[in-house]
């Protein structure tokens, strides 16, 4: 109307709800993808098809029995496509099946599922059967199906297996808005033999590298998954070649040969540090890391050095002259700072030089960022060239059940790094780093420093732990306990 022309308020009208638009159809996208990994809803039981379902076939009944369930939209129209796409549904099955640790398929469904002559139909894992404590959820399975490699997979025995701090968010459901669907077996960084090969995608070139008998490494693919069983499916691309030392020689710089245990501990920690290290560090850099004893820490102390760090400073629950503090500093620690003795953000070293261009967050506190943004503090602003770089944000264990809580989990993190950016005359600049991608080379580049003794995989003295429930519930307490020097390994084989 008129009216309208002459009011310039309409034009921001229309500029909003675009800007608005721009924003929240991603986030809904990204949100959709995130929830709909898994191709199909289970019941809400968590136990996975029913033998009735099974013994149907093509399972043509699937999607009545679970109209009980409520599920989001996207979730629903993947289940729906999943009645038209044969792998997802076997996918699906094998995913699902013997929820409880009690194998529900016949005969028929067990040589359908097996891959060939020399492997097995069914297999051990670890089973997580829901959201909650792991005494009470931690299951273990003798006849769990192997599952089939599909599209850029492959399968592999599993050698050994490492946990994250993922498996603890998984497992006590923090993030249950795009969390796995129970029953679903832990654990995603592993070490181990090639067995099979998809022959559809013989021809791709991220498969031209592997042959079977190859022994790999691999990453997880977004959540840690899969790989507390004695077989996994892991990604092409997520992979790398490795040699292995025989088990009875030793690891010296002038083989650089790892163990099966020692390798699986490389992928997303390791990855992690050498990532954040190569990207962040300057050449004369002063760094001070909070909580450097752990699985990211450990690593991280070794590549500041290599990347142009002249001093390099750690907390930990260490007093200076205690074996740990020696192991951090035989890492590459110049300094260990005993935050039960000390606090941190008014700790001065002996040449007085107390601040730092670096502050790295593995810990989890918004007190943290607060206290080395202070003002004259221990962190430069960023006019000095101050950076605070974090792992895990404000808590350990980020909170999303919602689309409003990843929706505000993003909001906060962009804002902050928009914040210490404008204002960055005032502030040190913060990060949320969350680059651990193995592909474009990085895994092949952490194996390659690995083999030639640039850096070591550090193990929990504890570790290896067996395949057993037990042995296993002990390692995921340890994870969660947030006290592990270095990384919880379960070994699954010779």
């Amino acid at each position: 109307t008129n009216s309208d022309r002459k009011n310039p308020f309409w034009i921001w009208n229309i500029m909003t709800a675009c800007i608005t638009l721009l924003i929240f159809l991603p986030t809904i996208a990204l949100a959709s993808e995130l929830n709909g990994l898994f191709p199909y809803p289970y019941p809400a039981d968590n136990q996975g098809p029913t033998e009735r379902q099974v013994q149907g076939g093509r399972y043509a009944n699937i999607g009545k029995d679970l109209t009980h369930s409520w599920n989001p939209p996207h979730r629903r129209i993947l289940g729906w496509l999943a009645h038209f796409n044969p792998r997802l549904k076997h996918r699906s099955l094998s995913r699902g099946l013997a929820g409880g640790g009690e194998s529900s398929f016949d005969g028929k469904m067990a040589d359908e599922l097996k891959h060939s002559n020399s492997l097995p139909a069914t297999m051990r894992c670890v089973t997580v059967k829901g959201y909650g404590k792991i005494d009470d959820m931690v299951g273990f399975s003798e006849c769990w199906p192997v599952p089939e490699p599909g599209k850029g997979e492959m399968l592999i025995k599993v050698l050994a297996c490492s946990l994250a701090p993922g498996d603890i968010r998984n497992l006590r459901g923090d993030c249950d808005y795009f969390g796995p669907k129970c029953p679903y077996i832990p654990g995603g960084d592993v070490c181990g033999v090639v067995l099979k090969l998809p022959t559809s995608s013989s021809s791709c070139s991220s498969l031209s590298k592997f042959k079977e008998g190859d022994v790999v490494v691999a990453m997880f693919h977004f959540r840690p998954q899969g790989g507390l069983a004695d077989y996994a499916l892991v990604k092409t691309a997520h992979s790398a070649k490795i040699v292995l030392k025989a088990p009875s020689s030793s690891r010296n710089k002038s083989n650089g040969f790892l163990s099966a245990c020692e390798a699986a501990a490389i992928p997303s920690s390791a990855l992690a540090a050498m990532l954040a290290a190569k990207s962040s560090v300057r050449k004369g850099d002063r760094v001070l890391v909070l909580g450097g004893g752990g699985g990211v820490g450990s690593h991280l102390l070794q590549f500041l050095k290599n990347y142009g760090a002249s001093h390099v400073a750690v907390t930990a629950a260490a007093s200076p002259s205690s074996a740990e503090a020696k192991r951090l500093v035989g890492l590459g620690a110049d300094d260990v700072i005993d935050y039960r003795r000390e606090n941190w953000w008014e700790w001065k070293p002996n040449n007085n030089q107390n601040q730092f261009d670096m502050v790295v967050d593995l810990v989890g506190s918004y007190e943290s960022w607060r206290r080395a943004a202070k003002r004259g503090g221990v962190l430069k602003t960023g006019w000095k060239g101050g950076r605070y770089l974090t792992f895990t944000g404000d808590e350990r264990y980020m909170q999303i059940h919602s689309l409003m809580g990843l929706y505000s989990f993003l909001g906060k993190m962009v804002s902050r790094a928009l914040f210490t950016r404008i204002f960055w005359p005032f502030y040190p600049k913060w990060t949320h780093f969350m680059d651990t991608d193995p592909t474009n080379g990085n895994l092949d580049e952490l194996v390659r420093l690995a083999a030639a003794g640039e850096f070591r995989p550090v193990l929990d003295r504890r570790s290896p732990y067996k395949f057993k429930l037990s042995e296993v519930k002990k390692a995921m307490k340890l994870q969660e306990s947030y006290h592990a020097k270095g990384k919880v390994v379960i070994r699954i084989a010779n």
